[in-house]
């Protein structure tokens, strides 16, 4: 199996990394913040307990910083991942202009109030020229029309999604492109992978 990126999601990726990783430690530092809380109610209510209560907390505040460096590892591994065991694809000229075409015509992804879908339009795109480049070849006989199984996913059901009630269907103004190289839509990365089990 082979994943596919691109500059683009190498750029996005290292924009919101940081900020991404943050809100998940915020996250686990407000709930450690809140168990604590509950320590000091406890060691007021029940005094006797605090050898205790600080012995079990002292436990649990370990495993808070071993969860965030946890986290901090996946990251860091989803990041070697993009960058060294991807397949890239390029974006060509021509590729742009179709995104242009979709953008004048006010099709999706370009529906409505949204200003930031090039660059989405564009990774599709783009991943489906190099798919289309892709035909299953047998004993050295090109099959034009025929490419290895492959999937367009993204989290952004907003623009690929026909609508939020039916977030798994590609909108209707995408489906002409991802049908010539019979490229599945999936809006969810985790049910995806899932999926493949």
């Amino acid at each position: 199996m082979r994943f596919l990126t691109c500059d683009l999601i190498l750029e996005e990726w290292k924009r919101n990394k940081t900020s991404a990783l943050e809100r998940v430690i915020t996250r686990i530092k407000n709930k450690q913040k809140a168990t604590h809380d509950l320590k000091k109610n406890l060691a007021s209510m029940l005094p006797e307990l605090n050898a205790d209560l600080d012995n079990i907390f002292s436990q649990y505040d370990r495993k808070v910083e071993k969860l965030i460096d946890d986290y901090r590892q996946r990251f860091d591994t989803i990041e070697d991942f993009l960058i060294n065991r991807t397949e890239k694809f390029g974006i060509a000229n021509e590729i742009r202009l179709v995104a242009v075409e979709q953008a004048l015509s006010k099709k999706a992804p370009f529906c409505g109030d949204k200003s930031n879908s090039m660059a989405d339009m564009l990774i599709l795109l783009g991943s489906i020229d190099h798919i289309s480049k892709k035909s299953i070849k047998l004993d050295d006989l090109d099959l034009p029309g025929i490419y290895p199984e492959n999937y367009f996913v993204t989290s952004n059901y907003t623009d690929f999604s026909t609508s939020k009630n039916e977030k798994e269907k590609i909108h209707p103004d995408l489906g002409v492109f991802v049908k010539n190289t019979q490229t599945h839509y999936r809006y969810n990365f985790l049910n995806f992978i899932n999926e493949l089990k």
